[in-house]
This record gives structure tokens, C-alpha cells and sequence, in this order.
């Protein structure tokens, strides 16, 4: 196939659809690290929140024990 001058050859054209291609994929890997870290920092969150409401019921099955051990002495 040959080419005119106003045509670019097949050669240029797969030239310039590759760039386009490295371009993106740049651009991809970018935004995947972006999310990763995202995630990473989402992941720590529901970890902190996790041990927060571990804690909360804790206390409340405690403060459960002593409210009935209360309510067990009061009824003497």
C-alpha cells in the first residue's frame, strides 16, 4: 500500500495508535495507584471503626453485667 501525501502510511498510523495506547496505559496506572491508596486508607478506616465498636460493646456487656448485678442486689 502505498501512500499520498496526504494520507499518513500504515506504518504512522499503528506508530500513532500505539503512543495512544502507551498514553492511556500511563494514565491507567496512574489512577490504579491512585485508588490502591485509597483503598489502603478505606481499609484502615473500617479497621479503626471495627476495633471502636469491638470496644463499645464491650463496655456495654459489661455495663449490662453490673446494671443486672445492681438490679439483683437492690431486689433483696
Amino acid at each position: 500500500m502505498t501512500s499520498t501525501p496526504d494520507q499518513p502510511s500504515r506504518l504512522d498510523r499503528i506508530e500513532a495508535i500505539l503512543d495512544r495506547v502507551a498514553a492511556q496505559q500511563q494514565l491507567n496506572t496512574q489512577a490504579i495507584a491512585q485508588l490502591t491508596t485509597k483503598l489502603d486508607n478505606l481499609s484502615d478506616n473500617v479497621n479503626d471503626l471495627t476495633s471502636n465498636v469491638d470496644s463499645v460493646l464491650a463496655r456495654d456487656a459489661v455495663l449490662n453485667d453490673v446494671s443486672k448485678s445492681w438490679r439483683k442486689f437492690i431486689s433483696m
